[in-house]
């Protein structure tokens, strides 16, 4: 799993964000709070989506804290700044936590990447989920750790027997052609993840 800042354009995705394998990570500003309700998208977060022969391109995938990020520099210093540069880092950390949690996923990056962008629950701005053909400056919402880690603690290799809590699937879908379906099934109730 590649996670790639998506740029501080305040528009347009940068390159390589721009791929369809890989995870283009926007920025959110959680204000200094611990609370979710005034979360806003960092300003210069890029999220104007690549052209697509459809149209169904959305970019960024999901979105991670960008603003007054204080990491530690050369020297050993502690230094401050904002940017989706700081954003990225805490979707590859996540994807790398979901990985020692079941380390079927080293091999499946595409599973980390459904786990996250499924357990962004987190919607800033906009409309929850991925409606097609529209610009959502969040994606699928931003990373909710602990409800990634309980998908992944949760995996289902049955074709057919569903799954009662959130959970992911890691055999069976080797081999399916283009075009075609696979199914998996889940029980959910309303209001519930």
């Amino acid at each position: 799993l590649i996670a790639k800042s998506a740029g501080n354009t305040g528009g347009s995705i940068t390159s390589p964000g721009k791929g369809w394998n890989l995870l283009a990570v926007g920025g959110t500003d959680d204000h200094n709070t611990v609370g979710w309700g005034d979360d806003t998208m960092y300003a210069s977060s890029a999220y104007i989506n690549p052209a697509s022969p459809n149209g169904d391109r959305e970019k960024p995938e999901i979105v991670a804290p960008a603003t007054n990020i204080t990491a530690i520099s050369s020297g050993n210093t502690p230094l401050t700044r904002s940017g989706t540069s700081y954003a990225a880092p805490q979707v590859a950390g996540l994807a790398a936590l979901l990985i020692d949690r079941d380390s079927t996923l080293s091999a499946w990056p595409e599973a980390s990447r459904a786990i996250l962008m499924a357990s962004a629950t987190h919607n800033i701005v906009g409309p929850t989920g991925i409606p097609t053909g529209q610009e959502l400056r969040d994606g699928a919402g931003a990373i909710n750790a602990a409800f990634a880690d309980d998908i992944a603690q949760n995996r289902n290799t049955s074709p057919t027997t569903p799954c009662e809590e959130s959970c992911w699937w890691g055999s069976g879908t080797s081999g399916v052609p283009e075009g075609d379906y696979l199914y998996r099934y889940f029980n959910a109730s309303a209001g519930q993840y």
